[in-house]
């Protein structure tokens, strides 16, 4: 990824706290504050407005000479809030004011805020905080002062070995760490090229831990575990003289495998840093190879070892110097079938074949990290019907046929040095779920209630750690109705959160109270199901 400039500003308004993220207190009122630079410099003529969904009607608001806007008088309900520059629309977010109620001096609003992040082309992404009140209708935000961004430079010098400095590849990547509020809005990684002198320059940083690399011609040739542009005095690299690692991949007979893929990579000592590929190489017709790497300290350095139809291998803790490397290599075992799918998946579409260990659990979860991951997950074209895995070891598995409008379908099978093909119909089409949400005391629809539905093993890839809840969650409409798409036939668990105002009448004041309900449902039916939310809650579902 390139060192490119950011070319858009973000304004957004986020409700912090909620279980669906709905603002408890009273209308909001008016928003106002003041964006200027580090030098007291106002930014001057961006307009942020806000659109109900409801009825259309428009609040705007410029920046005037002073950087300075105001939105008055927002009225209950859901917004798009807009921030645009001349015609130019920069960002767009959803907004939900709810209704302006009474609350009882007892009920405890803890945690809830909310928060205005701005990026800007020319500064650093900021994020401010601020808490709400029940009886608070002005948030003056007063002065939100942008800093610039940082630079780093750098200049590599020539060392004993008299490698040309010129042209290099100066890459920096941003640690992971989870408490930077940064990784948000900063961009991950940069890439500079050195001059003549060898000198290089970043912009456009944030005040964070980064990690640097330099290579040529896709070999690493040095490396900073962490660097942060905050220290301002420019880096001093000189080059280090490269290892020799050598050594040779074997079968389990002792012969030579020719064309194994080797590469070698040193880990980050640092929690937070990256895992840094210094070299790669393939064994020549012998069985032998050889590569420059930088050197590092065997903790950290590993080979990983692999060929199409051998179980890869990591050599860990590896010795440079020493005595050759010998990486023996266990011929994997395949597993190959041809599959049937539904007549009208586009010419265009994939199906996915995912391997499980035999007699794994396929229950649902609504934790997705508490899912039993497949060993192997890989995509085909549906013009392509038979398929091939590779490197497997001679055990049982458990086969899974899925895909946009195909129904997971699964198989057992046991792979074999020479399987014969395996014949599978996984012809079936992917159902819905449809639900309606009402409240069990007047039994009108409940909207905006979030509705969050339980995965199956077989809808997360390999190595997928991500929390996108994209195709998992969903908002009920106007009239209580939500659908989840493209299930296979199965029951699923559903969480229903919502927000119900509840009318006390010791106090005769309005308070609001946090309805949760799970219930397990059969996808496919064409039944809306109806789930009924509150106090006299008595229904089946």
């Amino acid at each position: 990824m390139g060192n490119t400039i950011f070319t858009y500003v973000v304004l957004l308004l986020l409700c912090f706290g909620s279980p669906i993220g709905i603002c408890q207190t009273q209308n909001v009122g008016t928003i106002q504050g003041q964006v200027t630079d580090s030098q007291n410099n106002p930014l001057i003529g961006y307009t942020v407005s806000a659109v109900s969904q409801t009825d259309k009607v428009t609040y705007a608001a410029k920046t005037n000479s002073g950087g300075e806007f105001k939105l008055t008088n927002l009225p209950t309900g859901i917004w798009d809030v807009k921030l645009r520059h001349f015609s130019t629309l920069l960002a767009q977010r959803k907004v939900n004011f709810t209704e302006n109620t009474e609350l009882t001096t007892d009920f405890v609003i803890e945690g809830y805020a909310f928060t205005l992040i701005v990026s800007h082309p020319q500064y650093q992404t900021h994020q401010w905080r601020w808490d709400m009140s029940p009886d608070k209708h002005v948030y003056e935000l007063g002065k939100l002062e942008l800093t610039p961004f940082l630079a780093m430079q750098g200049k590599v010098s020539k060392s004993k070995s008299d490698y040309a400095v010129d042209g290099l590849k100066v890459q920096i990547k941003m640690h992971n760490s989870p408490s930077d509020f940064f990784r948000a809005g900063a961009q991950p990684e940069h890439i500079v090229h050195t001059d003549a002198e060898g000198s290089f320059l970043f912009s456009e940083l944030h005040p964070i831990e980064y990690s640097l690399t330099i290579s040529r011609n896709d070999v690493l040739i040095a490396y900073l575990e962490s660097i942060n542009p905050q220290n301002k005095k420019p880096l001093k690299i000189r080059l280090q003289k490269m290892k020799t690692l050598h050594g040779k991949v074997v079968d389990t007979k002792q012969n030579p495998i020719a064309e194994a893929n080797l590469y070698a990579s040193r880990r980050s000592e640092n929690r937070y840093g990256h895992r840094a590929l210094l070299a790669t190489t393939q064994t020549d017709a012998n069985g032998t190879f050889q590569m420059q790497v930088l050197e590092t300290k065997p903790h950290l350095l590993s080979v990983n070892v692999s060929k199409k139809g051998y179980l890869s291998r990591v050599y860990r803790n590896v010795e440079i110097g020493k005595d050759p490397l010998t990486v023996p290599l266990e011929k994997g075992y395949v597993i190959t079938g041809r599959v049937i799918l539904p007549r009208d998946i586009p010419i265009d579409g994939y199906y996915e074949v995912k391997v499980f260990p035999d007699k794994t659990q396929m229950k649902p979860t609504l934790n997705p990290l508490g899912l039993n991951r497949p060993l192997l997950s890989t995509r085909f074209p549906i013009t392509q019907p038979t398929f091939m895995l590779n490197g497997l070891l001679e055990e049982k598995y458990m086969l899974y046929i899925t895909g946009h409008g195909i129904a997971a379908t699964q198989i057992n099978i046991k792979a074999a040095t020479n399987g014969k093909e395996v014949f599978i119909a996984a012809d079936k089409p992917t159902v819905a779920l449809t639900g309606q949400v009402f409240w069990s005391d007047t039994g009108e629809p409940v909207k905006n209630a979030l509705i969050s539905r339980s995965w199956y093993p077989w809808e997360l890839i390999q190595y997928d750690m991500s929390l996108t809840l994209d195709r998992f969650e969903t908002e009920t409409d106007a009239q209580g109705r939500f659908v989840f798409q493209n299930l296979t036939q199965e029951r699923y668990q559903l969480n229903i959160r919502a927000v119900q105002t509840v009318f006390e009448k010791e106090t005769e004041t309005n308070r609001r109270i946090h309805i949760h309900k799970q219930v397990t449902l059969l996808a496919g039916s064409d039944e809306i199901y109806p789930i009924y939310l509150g106090k006299a809650d008595g229904t089946p579902f």
